[in-house]
């Protein structure tokens, strides 16, 4: 199935991965309050966690990474995804023990730093030299001119290059690259465990962006100061700089503060500028540290300052809700899902039925939970049956076997109009997001099947082949259908009525979430459905027994005081 040195190769991925999680989640917990008492019970757990783990490895009991194994196989393109796993299999069996030693060991070194010992070391041949949080001086810079050794005088600067290991010379070769050129290592190393292109394309533009406003030079030679005024500028540039056609950012910015007050155009919120620009930015000089080409991870507590309780309240102001039952009843009571008058105005009452995505949509987010991107991007190859059960298959291989990725969900604060996102391909949210959904019988009665059936035959790819993608993303089509766009597009559910600040269209997938909870699914069973689900959480049902008692469970979701009779009887013996 596998060869050693692919093992090797994923299992020592893994174990800097482990580290990197880590890492990442200490920052968090001192950044954000809502990540402190995670961190707390992380630690507490520690000493039972690592004990478990040993046991396991005495034992032979590999369940704790087995989702993990499967994962790594199907992402780096060692099984097809869907293919059946044998777990005897001796190759998988072995990538399962390596992994759930690394995992140990990534465990240990959590355990040193919550002592304060940041310079752990394993003492594990096949993980020494990977570790990747430490903070322990490294024994080399090669910034300011330094070299891995002297030279003496007279000696010739030539011999000595001749004379230097690979290694050095390739290390003096990164440090002497700019943030455009190293962030391309960066991503050729993230690849390894799994990254989209949407992402990889975000970290290359946060880059350019940041040469912009700092100049560019070699990695090597950046400062913290550097990090600050970068943050600070960010704070200043406004929203879709580009449209102003100034020759750089720094212009943009002093275009926009020359403006009277009243016309100033808004600028980057805290939000965006911290969760995305900040966080490569971390990320790329975090390498760099890591790999011993400066001095210090000097982008790592560089934060923007915040008001007072500002997280709380933006949670606040942003957590969407679900719609109220009579919300609920307006919308499927409109003509597109009764009948229309025409496919271009489906806002008055006909005889048209509309079949296309606008009327699958809200009901598949209804009794699916799925993300608009994933129903536009879904293939008629990804209806599947599992149990013998009409199901979902929500993944980002395309049929044709080229995988995607999976791909991070940013704040909509700057527009999204300066990003490098306009590749159009199968992508997912997070690889949690990897599922099978049971398809509810109501929606099996309405004719999905057919649906699926229909397009096949026509020969298309995707399901629903006139839904096109807007800027490169499905979502964006669904956004400005339903929700709208700005005072130039009404959206449907602004036009009937039914929209608020916290109820767009995504609202559907917390009122399928709210009627899961009450025929009682259990949190894992509405984690999987949700795709939020880890690993771990997934692969308990990937058992015959467990899957079916969850389809068993969909079938049975239903929505209080809501009767879909009128959809049904609207469309049967119709042809949809």
């Amino acid at each position: 199935m596998i060869s050693d040195e692919a093992i090797l190769e994923l299992v020592r991925n893994f174990y800097e991965h482990q580290l990197d999680i880590d890492h990442v989640s200490r920052i968090h917990g001192r950044q954000f309050p809502e990540f402190v008492e995670e961190q707390k019970l992380a630690i507490q757990n520690r000493d039972a966690t690592i004990e478990q783990l040993q046991k396991d490895l005495a034992d032979g009991c590999l369940d704790a990474v087995d989702a993990n194994a499967r994962y790594l196989l199907i992402r780096g393109g060692h099984v097809a995804d869907g293919q059946e796993i044998d777990p005897n299999d001796e190759g998988f069996r072995e990538l399962c023990h390596w992994l759930l030693r690394a995992l140990l060991e990534a465990t240990k070194r959590a355990k040193e730093k919550d002592q304060g010992i940041w310079d752990g070391k394993s003492t594990d041949d096949v993980f020494k030299g990977l570790e990747s949080g430490g903070k322990s001086p490294a024994p080399r810079f090669l910034d300011s001119g330094m070299v891995s050794r002297s030279i003496t005088e007279g000696e010739d600067t030539r011999d000595v290059e001749e004379n230097e290991d690979d290694a050095s010379r390739n290390a003096k070769r990164r440090a002497a690259m700019s943030p455009t050129q190293y962030v391309d290592l960066v991503i050729a190393e993230k690849q390894k465990v799994g990254i989209a292109a949407d992402t990889a394309n975000q970290y290359r533009y946060v880059m350019r962006v940041f040469e912009d406003l700092c100049s560019s030079m070699p990695i090597s030679k950046y400062r913290t100061h550097h990090i600050t005024y970068f943050r600070d500028q960010l704070l200043k540039l406004p929203i879709r700089a580009k449209e102003l056609e100034c020759d750089s950012l720094e212009k943009a910015i002093t275009w926009n503060e020359s403006q009277p007050r009243g016309k100033r155009r808004r600028t980057l919120s805290i939000r965006s500028i911290t969760d995305k620009y900040l966080t490569y930015i971390r990320s790329v000089f975090g390498h760099a540290y890591r790999n011993h080409l400066i001095r210090e991870n000097i982008a790592e507590d560089i934060t923007v300052d915040a008001p007072r309780n500002y997280k709380k309240r933006l949670q606040k102001l942003n957590a969407r809700q679900a719609f109220p039952t009579d919300s609920l009843k307006i919308i499927f009571r409109q003509p597109l899902f009764l009948g229309a008058l025409s496919p271009y105005r489906l806002y008055t009452s006909g005889a048209h039925l509309d079949w296309t995505w606008r009327f699958w949509c809200p009901l598949f987010m209804l009794f699916a939970g799925v993300r608009p991107k994933e129903l536009g991007q879904l293939e008629t190859a990804d209806v599947i049956e599992r149990c013998g059960y009409p199901c979902l298959n929500i993944t980002a291989l395309s049929n044709t076997g080229t995988p995607h990725g999976a791909t991070a969900d940013y704040g909509k604060d700057d527009g999204g109009e300066e990003q490098d996102d306009d590749e159009i391909g199968k992508s997912a949210k997070t690889p949690a997001s990897f599922r099978e959904i049971p398809i509810h019988p109501f929606l099996q009665d309405l004719g999905f099947l057919d649906r699926v059936k229909a397009s096949e035959t026509a020969g298309e790819r995707r399901v629903f082949p006139e839904w096109p993608p807007t800027d490169g993303k499905y979502s964006n089509t669904t956004n400005r259908f339903f929700n709208g766009k700005g005072k130039e597009h009404i959206g449907f559910l602004a036009r009937i009525g039914v929209k608020t600040a916290k109820t767009p269209l995504y609202s559907l997938r917390h009122n399928f979430k709210q009627a899961m909870k009450k025929c009682g699914f259990q949190d894992s069973e509405m984690d999987l459905l949700m795709g939020h689900a880890d690993p771990s959480v997934s692969a308990i049902y990937d058992s015959p027994e467990a899957y079916s008692l969850l389809i068993e469970k969909m079938k049975r979701l239903a929505y209080e005081g809501l009767d879909f009779d009128p959809i049904f009887k609207a469309r049967s013996g119709n042809g949809c």
